[in-house]
């Protein structure tokens, strides 16, 4: 599985597919070294993660542990980060909501937190609040570094958004 898809990302597909197939097993296969899509991607049910550089003799070990019921992480995205990759893992991930989504895609587009609460129909405190809930769950303190944030991972606004289980 990639990362990048059209209509939906890596992430929601391989939600979806756990939903209805329980026990097939995904790799991801992705040109992103991006601990937050590697935490996302293993929450979703993935079994594997995997950087699209990787020689294909790791690939094939990949895929054989993954089809002995092991996870599998590159030790490309291991040594790439500078945290214990477990210890993140272990931290549960809490989505963004629909609303913080609206406007935190809004803000990393340019938009005013005046602008957004005038699109949004909200008022200004309440685009406050949704920040204050972004850059919780995020670990992020300053705006400045959320607009930067979502320069930088610009799949992480869609990989936020839960699956329709319908």
């Amino acid at each position: 599985m990639d990362i990048s898809l059209p209509n939906m990302n890596g992430i929601q597909a391989t939600k979806k597919i756990l939903l209805e197939r329980p026990n097939i097993k995904v790799l991801i296969l992705s040109m992103y070294n991006n601990p937050t899509f590697v935490q996302q991607t293993l929450e979703a049910g993935a079994a594997g993660y995997l950087l699209k550089e990787s020689l294909v003799d790791e690939l094939r070990i990949a895929i054989e542990l993954i089809m002995d019921g092991k996870n599998y992480l590159s030790e490309k995205i291991l040594s790439s980060f500078d945290f214990n990759i477990q210890e993140k893992l272990s931290q549960p991930y809490e989505p963004l909501t629909q609303r913080e989504n609206d406007v935190f895609e809004k803000l990393a587009n340019g938009m005013t937190v005046r602008d957004i609460s005038e699109e949004l129909v909200i008022s200004i405190y309440t685009v406050y609040t949704h920040l204050s809930h972004i850059k919780q769950k995020l670990g992020i303190e300053k705006t400045t570094d959320m607009i930067r944030y979502a320069i930088e991972n610009p799949l992480i606004l869609k990989s936020s958004i839960s699956v329709d289980n319908t």
